[in-house]
């Protein structure tokens, strides 16, 4: 059984993530000073440009 032309590497080199992990999210929040300090929240965090 042969692979998919989808699994090569030409996709997995693809440059830039679409998807950012939480503390990359909240640095980002920080440096545009959209981050409050009162709000702790587990969830809901404001969308953020990757």
């Amino acid at each position: 059984m042969s692979k998919h032309a989808s699994y090569g590497k030409r996709f997995q080199a693809q440059g830039s993530k679409t998807v950012l992990p939480r503390y990359e999210r909240i640095a980002i929040l920080k440096k545009e000073g959209r981050m409050d300090k009162d709000s702790r929240k587990v969830t809901g965090l404001p969308k953020t440009r990757a």
